[in-house]
């Protein structure tokens, strides 16, 4: 069952990933991706991994797979590896909160100033008429300001948000929830699989 809900996490997160990023791989590369892919459905970690490097040694430039890669070392508890390769990617300000909440984990000594970093990062990014980059910044943000400024700072900036989709309002529900009843550091863990 682990192995199973180890799975969908990976999907889950590979999903995610598709709405940020555009892969522009040649087919050989997608190959490898798509054999990766097929590892880790089938709990080959060790198989998956190598196909996933092998995808990236193909194409280096392709942002899907760098990200994939922060997931899956996420997904197998290797934070310290997650942190490195987070840094190795250039998309900001989003690997900002995911080098931050991992820095929250492996060093909360010094991850307040990761974390601040991150917020300003996301007040200032410029956005595009895009609604998933909207809500996943806003998201992102929300559950900063809830670790920085606390909770009901940051339910008021969620209840000024205004929903696109169906899936939009489900997150950001269970969001909302989650900030009731759980401590911010948690929140942060949970939404990007940390545990």
């Amino acid at each position: 069952m682990r192995i199973l809900k180890k799975n969908q996490n990976y999907l889950v997160l590979i999903f995610l990933s598709s709405f940020i990023f555009n892969c522009k791989g040649q087919n050989t590369c997608s190959d490898l991706y798509n054999n990766y892919l097929d590892e880790v459905l089938k709990s080959n970690i060790s198989s998956a991994e190598a196909y996933l490097n092998k995808a990236i040694e193909c194409d280096s430039s392709n942002l899907s797979y760098k990200s994939e890669k922060v997931n899956f070392l996420i997904g197998e508890k290797r934070y310290n590896d997650a942190l490195i390769t987070i840094r190795e990617i250039d998309l900001e300000p989003f690997n900002k909160v995911v080098e931050a909440t991992l820095v929250l984990k492996l060093d909360s000594k010094n991850a307040l100033k990761i974390l601040k970093e991150a917020h300003s990062k996301l007040i200032n990014f410029q956005l595009e008429d895009n609604d998933e980059l909207i809500f996943s910044r806003t998201i992102n943000l929300v559950m900063l300001e809830n670790y920085l400024y606390g909770s009901e700072y940051a339910l008021e900036r969620v209840a000024k948000f205004d929903p696109k989709t169906t899936q939009h309002e489900e997150i950001i529900d269970f969001i909302t929830n989650q900030m009731k009843s759980e401590s911010p550091d948690t929140i942060l863990f949970q939404f990007h699989n940390i545990q």
